[in-house]
């Protein structure tokens, strides 16, 4: 797989003919929280975003600034795979689904509480540490 630079000769070409480097956060989570999604691509979507999240990440300040006008346009979509656990029941099958960022802990110890946790599954198959 080629992957043709924003800063090579081709590259400089291209976005001055009007090719778009990279899609926008938002439409990038927004595809995340489709819920039929295959889980295969929910981890490579997921991989291309986080490596572009971080500090000095590509994505970092449309996140953090929401890039909409609106702080929150990309923290309160549902996008993360988690799991909630309901303390008071007896099946102790937690229930699993797309939860927004603000809304969800890395820390998988607080499900005890009926906390939203990030699934422990869905962590495991992309080879990240929550």
């Amino acid at each position: 797989e080629e992957y043709c630079s924003e800063r090579s000769a081709d590259g400089i070409f291209l976005i001055r003919l009007g090719c778009k480097v990279r899609p926008p956060l938002r439409h990038i989570l927004i595809y995340l929280a489709k819920k039929d999604l295959q889980e295969s691509s929910r981890l490579k979507a997921m991989e291309y975003v986080s490596n572009r999240l971080g500090p000095g990440g590509v994505y970092e300040n449309e996140y953090l600034t929401g890039g909409y006008g609106n702080p929150n346009a990309c923290r309160n979509i549902k996008f993360l795979p988690c799991e909630v656990k309901d303390p008071l029941s007896d099946s102790g099958k937690p229930e699993k689904g797309l939860f927004a960022p603000s809304s969800c802990y890395s820390d998988a110890s607080c499900a005890v509480m009926g906390f939203v946790v990030l699934d422990p599954d869905f962590d495991k198959k992309s080879g990240r540490i929550a």
